[in-house]
């Protein structure tokens, strides 16, 4: 049996360690829509781009023209987070000197497994629901987002 606080803090150090993971994710947009400058600088991105050849018309007739493409202007930016986390068990809870404290009771429910529990292990059954969220864009990634499209439509003529 342990404490039921550590059994909570536990779970509690979990979320926040999958938490961590998502927003190291998220950092990966910089390697998804930015590469190194070419002057070798490793803290200086440029960013990635396409050229996308643009029809334009004129008293000569239709040139085209070359348009170069940020593509963090052009792909969502997706990015997520934990909103919720949900945890179902069965529990056995006692008072032992006035700390509350508990066990995964063995369950009770036919084991799918097809292993009658001959090693003389009991199991828990426990539901564990994790609800993932879009994150809203943090400004500084909006303005720079806005940036890139203000470049581009630069870029376009007419």
């Amino acid at each position: 049996m342990i404490n039921l606080d550590n059994l909570v803090a536990a779970i509690y150090q979990a979320v926040l360690s999958a938490s961590d993971a998502l927003a190291d994710k998220n950092l990966e947009i910089l390697d998804t829509y930015f590469e190194p400058s070419e002057e070798g600088e490793p803290t200086k991105l440029q960013p990635k781009t396409v050229v996308i050849q643009y029809p334009q018309v004129t008293a000569k007739g239709v040139n085209v023209h070359d348009v170069h493409v940020p593509l963090i202007a052009l792909i969502p930016v997706n990015m997520t987070q934990i909103s919720e986390v949900k945890m179902r068990t069965s529990l056995e809870v006692t008072l032992e000197e006035g700390q509350l404290k508990v066990a995964f009771s063995p369950s009770t429910g036919d084991n799918d497994s097809g292993d009658d529990n001959q090693g003389g292990n009991s199991t828990s059954n426990a539901t564990l629901d994790i609800t993932l969220s879009p994150t809203t864009t943090p400004d500084g990634l909006k303005k720079l987002i806005e940036g890139y499209e203000k470049a581009l439509r630069a870029q376009i003529p007419g």
